[in-house]
């Protein structure tokens, strides 16, 4: 017949009036044959998790007749170590194109609508990665020198607003991109970096599309 077992070594007693041999999985691992009164002779065997085959082998000569089986454990293995956690790693991401409408003269605007949610730059880490990170901006357009990074922690606390945002971020963790003042209406490349003392830089590329109501203003 068939048995379950936990990895681990087992002893196995077999006791038996007349003859009997026991084999586990194909393979003999106690005789206890010929003609005798009751006897028990025992055997050890380290078995693997999973199901096992047992089959005794048993006879009678004449007078008193019986069998018992018996299993002892001796020591179950140790679980299997869990596996190793993949390596640390962040990333951020960020919405492709976005529009800042400035209006009039006025100094600082956002592109985001919520300013308690922005959502143009995310920070996503993983396998619980915290440490500082900066982040600056950088374009071909001459419009880094006029934005600044403005976000919030996931649990709402705000950062302070830097033109090169730094501090120690969680996962979900975003940013808004915001002026601190009037520019030309042009279609800027903008890109993110982020920077880790541990691993390395992560880029992400917005196009920041920046309308103004006033079509007098001109940079100066």
């Amino acid at each position: 017949r068939s048995r379950n077992y936990d990895a681990g070594t087992y002893q196995f007693i077999l006791g038996s009036d007349d003859g009997s041999r026991l084999y586990i999985d194909g393979e003999l691992c106690l005789d206890n044959w010929g003609d005798h009164g009751y006897k028990e002779e025992n055997c050890t065997k380290s078995l693997s998790s999973g199901t096992h085959l047992f089959r005794i082998n048993y006879y009678e000569n004449g007078g008193g007749a019986r069998i018992r089986f018996q299993t002892q454990t001796i020591s179950l293995a140790p679980p299997p170590p869990p596996p190793p956690p993949p390596p640390p790693s962040f990333s951020i991401s960020a919405n492709p194109s976005v529009s800042i409408t400035i209006i009039g003269k006025e100094p600082e605007t956002c592109a985001s609508d919520d300013k308690n949610s922005p959502s143009i730059v995310t920070v996503t880490s993983f396998n619980g990665f915290n440490e500082n990170v900066s982040f600056s901006v950088a374009d071909w357009g001459g419009l880094a020198n006029y934005l600044f990074l403005n976000g919030t922690y996931p649990n709402g606390y705000n950062f302070s607003r830097n033109p090169l945002a730094s501090g120690y971020y969680e996962s979900g963790s975003t940013f808004d991109l915001c002026l601190k003042s009037p520019v030309p209406r042009d279609t800027y490349l903008v890109q993110i970096k982020g920077s880790s003392s541990s691993l390395g830089d992560r880029y992400a590329n917005v196009n920041v599309n920046v309308m103004n109501t006033d079509p007098t203003w001109k940079e100066i």
